[in-house]
């Protein structure tokens, strides 16, 4: 069910983005109907042992994709058609000022947001904003202490400690690599009807 030929284009692609420094290397697996039908290591040894941080996120992306084909949601669903605390998000007015004051979202953060990480949130501990960290400090979803404390929330609380929390850009406007996928996940539990796990 899938193009030999297709296939062989992966390693150039991958090749040439190590060659022009965008990436160290690659360890690539796909798989079809739970068969191995292409794997490489390109620029990595074979062997070599790394750290690989954040594989729920392709995960829960892929997952948000089946249920888009299947007609379950949009990519132009607003977050709050589906989690209905988040239907009066805030942003910060100004991020760098140091100032808690915030203004309406210009639009709700969608399904869409979430996949490409433009939905305005951040990560505490990553952000430069200190009225950030402290917003998200005071919405109960990192501590200077403990670091990241969402992880411990259950679903229910993270999607209350997001809707107390200003977010950084308003929806759509500025990429940051940030809690989107998190909050995806309490989306697909809302529209599937059971826990992400």
């Amino acid at each position: 069910g899938l193009s030999a030929e297709r296939l062989k284009r992966i390693r150039p692609v991958i090749q040439k983005e190590i060659d022009n420094k965008q990436m160290p290397g690659a360890v690539v697996m796909v798989l079809r109907k739970g068969a191995v039908v292409f794997s490489d290591d390109i620029g990595v040894k074979h062997d070599a042992i790394f750290r690989a941080y954040s594989m729920t996120k392709p995960m829960v992306s892929v997952l948000a994709m089946m249920m888009v084909e299947e007609g379950q949601l949009q990519l132009a669903d607003p977050v709050a058609k589906f989690l209905p605390a988040l239907a009066k998000q805030t942003v910060l007015a100004n991020p760098f000022d140091n100032s808690t004051a915030t203004v309406p979202a210009v639009r709700g953060t969608t399904v869409h947001d979430l996949l490409r990480h433009t939905s305005g949130l951040t990560y505490a501990e990553f952000t430069r904003s200190a009225a950030m960290k402290q917003a998200y400090i005071d919405a109960g979803l990192f501590s200077l202490e403990m670091g990241p404390k969402w992880i411990t929330l259950t679903p229910e609380q993270q999607v209350e400690a997001f809707a107390k929390a200003p977010l950084q850009w308003q929806p759509g406007s500025t990429w940051e690599y940030s809690l989107s996928t998190d909050l995806l996940g309490r989306v697909l539990e809302a529209v599937g009807k059971k826990p992400l796990s």
